[in-house]
């Protein structure tokens, strides 16, 4: 069921990206609610129960849900396997449990819950499939529940004056109506659209959309500290459109922000942050406007870039990258694929800025949909200098050529304690000392990281140098960094030397000289 579902929404995709006209748009709703079922998809196996698919299935779309239309998405997929949790079969009287289970932690999930959006769809759908609980016919409950649904859709504009002004239905009740045209499909088994369907209408030429600013921000949070209440509580000081939504032992969040590297710091202090993602909502609002007034225009390729800490991220989203994915692990190449799908355009660059993360790059060029070129950046000083390069208004041939020149001239030095005691390069290194890597291979080591990166330097023609950006990780404080910074000012007179929070939790210092 899930996956004629699935195959349902993916033919609509694109149609229902088109209704996205919300003021403030954080992406695709089609193509988040797709990313999120494909999630699930991968999470679930066929062997097992139904209530073992189910709750696989669950957690699956819970890891993977984008946007707000995907996290509320996967609340419903929650509420369906808690209602069939030790099942050995599903019929209506528990879906119709599902429905009304999910619809109520969707609205718990939500901040600040808007009707005439996809949860009031959800709702009056759970509503009206009451009286087809008893009556054991699956197909004629999935049938009343797409009927329930198309009506729901219909009056969303009724609700929600931007939906009215631009002609248009909500985007994620549409995409639910489509999950259920399949499910519906699945139990009647057969692979026509027999049923009328609202189609989806598009914005008017009158329909304007409202400039917006800054981050989304996406985040699996486990082994987290506080109660739910306190998590969400919590963030939702530090930005707005907050969901909050789990399973036992895993919390997803979705929140927008002006400031995403403080809210990633607090968000690191309520529990363990994975699988998190910024995304520039002014660069997906660009694309959704380009599409809407000219549908065969070419847009600008975006960049994909892999941090590993809060104040790079904001560095490279500064830079004009549209996502960026932050972490002290490597990604995988399916969440690489993600974040790539999830970009604006149809051309994408990856800077994955870690020589382990090419490979995985690499493998997800080769899964997804999209056009998309591996910059082998293997530090984050050549990433940096590559987005400084990248220029939209340039041929994507050109972009790379550009790109990858600026990566020739940066020098990466990176500044990182030592865990144990050793010997390696001709240099010996003591447990605990900072010990400097340049451009992959330790050069010095020493007792303070001041030593450390003179030594390191004393290897470079500094003299040619003209540029030095000193990213310090979040061990250091801003103060300390300071006074390096204006150390290395004294020492090298003609060298532009710039103190900048990059939060990277490893490393004390990640240094760029150009």
């Amino acid at each position: 069921m899930l996956e004629t579902a699935t195959r349902c929404l993916q033919a609509q995709a694109s149609r229902i990206d088109s209704l996205n006209v919300f003021p403030v748009p954080d992406g695709d709703t089609g193509t988040n609610m797709l990313l999120t079922m494909r999630a699930a998809l991968r999470a679930a196996s066929r062997d097992g129960s139904v209530s073992a698919v189910a709750d696989a299935a669950a957690r699956g779309a819970l890891l993977g849900a984008r946007g707000n239309s995907g996290v509320i998405l996967s609340q419903f997929l929650v509420g369906m396997a808690q209602a069939v949790k030790g099942a050995a079969g599903i019929g209506p009287a528990e879906l119709g449990r599902a429905f009304r289970h999910g619809s109520a932690l969707a609205y718990k999930a939500v901040s600040q819950p808007v009707e005439g959006t996809m949860l009031t769809v959800l709702r009056e759908t759970s509503e009206a499939v009451r009286p087809f609980e008893s009556e054991g016919d699956l197909p004629a409950f999935l049938e009343a529940a797409l009927a329930a649904a198309g009506a729901a859709l219909a009056r969303t504009p009724d609700l929600l004056p931007v939906l009215r002004e631009a002609g248009v239905v909500d985007a994620g009740g549409q995409g639910l109506y489509t999950l259920l045209e399949g499910m519906c499909l699945y139990t009647r088994g057969d692979l026509q659209f027999v049923q009328a369907r609202p189609e989806p209408s598009r914005p008017g030429p009158t329909a304007e959309v409202a400039p917006t600013s800054g981050f989304c921000v996406e985040f699996t949070l486990s082994r987290r500290k506080h109660s739910l209440e306190r998590v969400t509580r919590e963030l939702g000081k530090l930005g707005t459109s907050l969901i909050v939504a789990g399973v036992p032992g895993l919390v997803r969040v979705h929140l927008h922000s002006d400031e995403p590297d403080a809210l990633i710091r607090r968000a690191a202090s309520l529990g363990s942050l994975e699988q998190l993602q910024v995304r520039d909502m002014k660069r997906q609002q660009y694309a959704f406007q380009h599409r809407r007034d000219e549908p065969n225009a070419v847009i600008a390729p975006d960049v994909v870039a892999v941090v590993p800490g809060a104040g790079l991220a904001r560095v490279c989203l500064g830079l004009g990258a549209a996502v960026v994915v932050v972490g002290v692990r490597s990604p995988s190449a399916e969440e690489l694929l993600e974040a790539i799908e999830s970009a604006p355009a149809a051309r994408v660059f990856v800077l994955p800025n870690d020589k382990n993360i090419i490979l995985a790059a690499e493998q997800a060029r080769t899964l997804g949909s999209k056009e998309v070129s591996v910059i082998p950046a293997t530090n984050i000083a050549q990433g940096i200098a590559a987005l400084v390069a990248f220029r939209p208004e340039q041929t994507a041939d050109a972009n790379l050529r550009s790109m990858q020149e600026a990566m020739s001239a940066v020098h990466a030095l990176e500044v990182c304690q030592a865990v144990r005691t050793t010997r390696l390069n001709g240099v010996a290194v003591r447990k605990n000392q900072l010990a400097a890597y340049l451009d992959g291979e330790l050069v010095a080591a020493a007792a303070s990281a001041g030593k450390a990166i003179r030594e390191a330097l004393a290897h470079l023609p500094m003299e040619k140098a003209q540029n030095l950006a000193l990213y310090y990780g979040a061990g250091v404080r801003a103060g300390q960094a300071a006074r390096l910074a204006d150390s290395l000012r004294a020492d090298y007179p003609r060298l532009e030397v710039e103190a900048i929070s990059g939060g990277q939790p490893v490393q004390a210092y990640l240094i760029g000289v150009e």
